[in-house]
């Protein structure tokens, strides 16, 4: 039985390192595109909820002065 060159073993080597960093980009690709679609998609309902005139100001009360944290004396 004859031994493969090294020429064919780098060779194989270098076509499976490629397949497998193109096939890691891709699927990193897609799970990029997929959080992008999510954060436009918050950011439309951001804006679509941010219109003016719908923002019901009767059932805001500001922030409570208990909330606040103590004065120092400066």
């Amino acid at each position: 039985m004859a031994r493969k060159s090294n020429v064919a073993r780098v060779f194989s080597g270098w076509a499976v390192i490629i397949a497998i960093g193109l096939a890691s980009f891709l699927a990193v690709r897609k799970s990029v595109d997929a959080r992008r679609y999510d954060a436009v998609k918050t950011q439309k309902t951001i804006r679509a909820a941010n219109t003016p005139g719908t923002y019901d100001t009767s059932i805001y009360r500001g922030i409570e002065p208990a909330i606040l944290p103590p004065k120092t004396g400066v």
